[in-house]
């Protein structure tokens, strides 16, 4: 079933790119990911020692419904140790952006910056080495960044997000602050 939707998916993305004449323009799509470390902080986060490592992978796929507006598709890949513990993160779930060219949507191209703003809803669970359960995981946030086009259709992509999490099992609920810096790369098709 989820390959099923994969496929839906994709074919759906690529069926918009007919028209666009610039990586942001209506009709655009892209597929990209940052690689991020976290500061994180609240009670969800509070351990014995202090010490968090907490490293991200999290790939997108979206679409621009208007020049320079996109909606898409986030996931994430959450590695955690802390304290002699391991944990591994999942997440996924819609994001929205506005990505902005000085010169116009249609003039973006190699050499262009592209600042950007995006908010993001995610629910996924957290499974730590040492507890047979997963924990219920939801994320409210946005992000700006800038994607950095070196070729006409391939951007390096830097963004700082901030998201409100909220864990929960059975009876327990907590909740924190993540600020990620992450850096990546974002490919279009136009």
């Amino acid at each position: 079933m989820k390959a099923c939707l994969t496929v839906v998916c994709v074919i759906g993305l690529a069926s918009l790119a007919v028209a666009a004449d610039s990586p942001i323009d209506k009709g655009s799509v892209f597929l990209g990911g940052q690689l991020s470390l976290q500061s994180l902080g609240g009670d969800a986060y509070e351990v014995d020692d202090g010490n968090v490592t907490h490293l991200v992978l999290a790939p997108q796929v979206g679409g621009f419904l208007l020049p320079g507006f996109a909606l898409g598709l986030e996931g994430s890949f959450e590695l955690i140790s802390t304290s002699g513990q391991t944990a591994t993160e999942f997440h996924v779930g819609p994001r929205v952006a506005y990505y902005y060219c000085a010169a116009g949507a249609q003039a973006a191209g190699k050499g262009s910056a592209l600042p950007y703003v995006a908010g993001l809803a995610t629910i996924g669970s957290v499974k730590w080495d040492s507890d047979d359960e997963a924990t219920r995981v939801v994320e409210l946030g946005g992000e700006v960044g800038v994607v950095y086009l070196v070729t006409d259709a391939v951007g390096i992509d830097t963004g700082v997000k901030v998201t409100s999490d909220q864990y929960s099992e059975g009876d327990w609920d907590e909740t924190g602050l993540a600020v990620t810096v992450g850096v990546g790369l974002k490919a279009f098709l136009f």
